[in-house]
């Protein structure tokens, strides 16, 4: 009788049993594999997931249990956001888009906006994406999804025309938060050349719009179109393109991201140390002269966040992206040993990426989560509070970022008024986080007087002490 025993799902997510759990993913019966997607999702919400689960759950968006395809979707989204996934996702999630149950395709479509993040894209998926968001119904989750799948290709200079008329449809959504996603990605769209004046009546439209983002978010896209028009951003659009297309011999960082995609870490950690044990004596984040400025952006989103910085305070030097940030290179090494748990070599890392480019909002970020992970709360608000105004071009993604762990790190210390204050904030900055909504709604569970938990942590920030009493 004992190899007919079911296999202990608790206790495979309490050992973090990772290929136990793929294995109950292949399980035949349905009630094991619902056990198994969920663990793995609670597992990836606290930021522990590995790179093998990732096949287990292709497959598994594939399963006969809507379920488990609804949960399978959803973790591919949690792992993507945090650096774990790849390419072969891409053909799973672009069949999900055309599922039944709206979940999976609300899901299929942020996995692939958060791959985008990582430099995981496939232009295939744009006709597929279009396809989803002219079936969905107005005011549907899934549109949502979608529209920010677009904004995020489009980040990557990942687009196609055929993408406007459907984005310009979205801008009638009878919801707020959709309607200023498909804004967003019509901005962008322009800023890679991909635009049309059949969005500008739209838009203009849309700066009467009762919600103050949605206004905000139609400006920016009117404006980049007209100034695209206007060939005043060419060059911008072609460092974008350029960066994007870059050999990697040009970008060594790069493979070192593709390594830490693919779940090859050891690998990544060899190639960084090499690489940064290599930094030139004289090696500067940014050098500025009296008509250009070298900069050694991290990714498309700080370029754009410091061009538009230039134009707000009308600074008209030539902007030049250079490569490659050794900062980066140590926050990644800090990255790995996150992964790893080892926060000893974590903070030691950022630590040596500070002294490189002290004002850089990811790193605040990434150490003020080591200290929140290992219990120092109040170091932990602090950092985050620094990083929120470290420097003057901080993006707003990167401003919800520090917002979001600051109000964390304040309800660890108990003081839920303040935490709620500024994770209010950060959802002026990105409305439809699930994160700042889960720590609200902890806010309540607490003041209602239920006992410290994790069933609401969807951060990346594991909450030290919040175990049931």
């Amino acid at each position: 009788m004992a190899s007919c025993k079911k296999p202990d799902i608790d206790e495979m997510e309490r050992n973090e049993d990772f290929e136990g759990l793929n294995k109950a993913l292949q399980h035949n019966d349905e009630t094991i594999r619902m056990k198994a997607v969920h663990s793995l999702y609670y597992l990836a919400q606290t930021r522990r997931g590995n790179h093998s689960s990732i096949l287990y759950l292709n497959k598994a968006l594939e399963d006969s249990s809507e379920e488990v395809r609804s949960h399978a979707a959803a973790t591919l989204s949690l792992l993507a956001q945090i650096g774990i996934g790849d390419s072969s996702s891409i053909s799973y999630l672009k069949n999900a888009l055309g599922d039944n149950h709206w979940i999976v395709r609300e899901y299929a479509a942020r996995t692939l906006g958060h791959l985008a993040v990582w430099g995981i894209v496939d232009d295939s998926c744009i006709s597929h994406l279009n396809r989803a968001l002219q079936e969905s119904d107005k005011g549907s989750t899934v549109r949502k999804g979608v529209t920010f799948a677009l904004k995020e290709l489009a980040r990557k200079g990942v687009g196609d025309k055929s993408s406007i008329p459907h984005l310009n449809n979205t801008l009638k959504d009878i919801y707020a938060p959709i309607r200023k996603e498909a804004a967003l990605a019509l901005s962008v769209l322009a800023l890679i050349g991909i635009e049309d004046e059949s969005s500008i009546p739209l838009l203009k439209k849309a700066l009467k719009d009762g919600d103050t983002h949605v206004r905000s978010a139609a400006k920016e896209a009117l404006n980049n179109i007209l100034m695209m028009q206007n060939s005043t951003i060419l060059r911008m659009l072609n460092l974008i393109t350029m960066h994007r297309k870059m050999d990697l011999p040009e970008n060594p960082l790069g493979s070192a991201v593709l390594m830490i995609q693919r779940g090859q870490r050891s690998e990544a950690e060899k190639f960084l140390r090499e690489f940064v044990s290599k930094i030139p004596s004289n090696w500067k984040p940014i050098e500025e002269s009296s008509d250009s400025v070298k900069i050694a952006f991290w990714d498309p989103d700080e370029f754009l966040a410091y061009k538009a910085y230039q134009k707000a305070k009308n600074i008209t030097k030539k902007v030049v992206w250079v490569t490659p940030s050794y900062s980066k290179a140590f926050y990644l090494l800090g990255f790995i040993a996150v992964e790893r748990g080892d926060w000893d070599n974590a903070i030691k890392y950022i630590e040596y990426g500070l002294k490189l480019e002290p004002d850089h909002p990811t790193l605040l970020c990434e150490k003020a989560m080591i200290l929140s992970r290992t219990g120092r709360h109040e170091k932990a608000y602090e950092v985050f509070m620094k990083a929120l105004d470290s420097r003057s071009w901080v993006s707003s993604k990167l401003r919800a970022r520090a917002l979001r762990g600051a109000g964390v790190a304040l309800i660890d210390l108990k003081r839920l008024n303040e935490a709620e204050e500024l994770l209010k904030k950060s959802l002026k900055l990105e409305p439809e986080n699930e994160v700042a909504k889960n720590e609200l709604t902890y806010i309540e569970h607490l003041r209602s007087g239920g006992v410290p938990t994790n069933k609401y942590d969807l951060t990346s920030d594991k909450k030290e002490g919040k175990k049931e009493q």
